[in-house]
């Protein structure tokens, strides 16, 4: 084992882990790359975040999939074998409050999606793993707290006076119940389909990791827009309303 310092959002740094990869080869040939570093970026509504929020979400977890993929696509096709990346039920389906994470899985999946097409006659195959909520970093009660303390500091005043403060820590406990009653300390399901997808004959084209996954997430994602709209709404029911919301529901009575 060879373990190199990879950047995904440096050009430099993969260019540097190629080289590295390409030195301690000995004449063997590169058999599969997987793609899985991850960043949340930010939480909350979008009204919430900027467009360096996107931006920050989109450089690691999509431009940095492409950015690797790109590297060493070359000398996995030499031995026509695999690419694999990790994406997530939210590039199936998305989520309320995680507008820049979930765009960027989605544009993963899309170019995944892209790149099996074109390198199947290549010999090369292609799978996504999509992660139901599973307990890491990501998932941190606290870490997620903290979310959405940064992006609510830097938020201006009218937005602020929009949603309440009451509305804002109501957010941040309500999604951190949600998230961590669902979440699953089980990791090896993605252990497992690493494995599976870099050695098995036959790879899956994807993956559903974790019973949230199978039962809940992946199905809603195929059923009609209005459908999958209601179940989410449901499973993220807010007792407590955006200020503005509250206001307008006041004057109605």
């Amino acid at each position: 084992m060879h373990p190199v310092s990879l950047d995904v959002t440096s050009d430099e740094s993969v260019r540097q882990a190629k080289e590295f990869v390409e030195r301690n080869l000995g004449g063997l040939k590169l058999w599969g790359v997987v793609n899985n570093a991850g960043v949340f970026s930010c939480y909350g509504p979008d009204d919430w975040t900027t467009i360096e929020d996107y931006k920050r979400a989109a450089e690691v977890n999509t431009f940095g999939v492409i950015r690797v993929t790109h590297a060493f696509k070359k000398l996995v096709k030499r031995a026509e074998g695999r690419i694999v990346a990790v994406t997530s039920v939210n590039g199936r389906l998305s989520s309320p409050g995680a507008g820049p994470y979930v765009v960027s899985k989605f544009g993963t999946e899309a170019y995944m999606d892209a790149i099996r097409q074109e390198l199947h006659e290549m010999g090369v195959k292609v799978s996504i793993l999509e992660p139901g909520i599973f307990r890491t970093a990501l998932i941190d009660e606290q870490a997620m707290l903290n979310r959405v303390e940064s992006v609510w500091s830097k938020l201006d005043d009218e937005t602020k006076e929009d949603y309440g403060e009451e509305y804002k820590n109501y957010f941040g406990k309500m999604w951190n119940h949600v998230y961590v009653s669902l979440s699953s300390t089980k990791t090896h399901y993605v252990v497992d389909n690493y494995l599976h997808a870099l050695t098995a004959k036959y790879p899956r084209h994807r993956y559903y990791c974790g019973w949230d996954a199978i039962l809940l997430f992946i199905p809603l994602s195929l059923m009609p827009t209005w459908w999958s709209d209601l179940v989410v709404r449901i499973i993220g029911h807010q007792e407590v309303k955006p200020a503005i919301v509250e206001k307008r529901l006041k004057k109605k009575n």
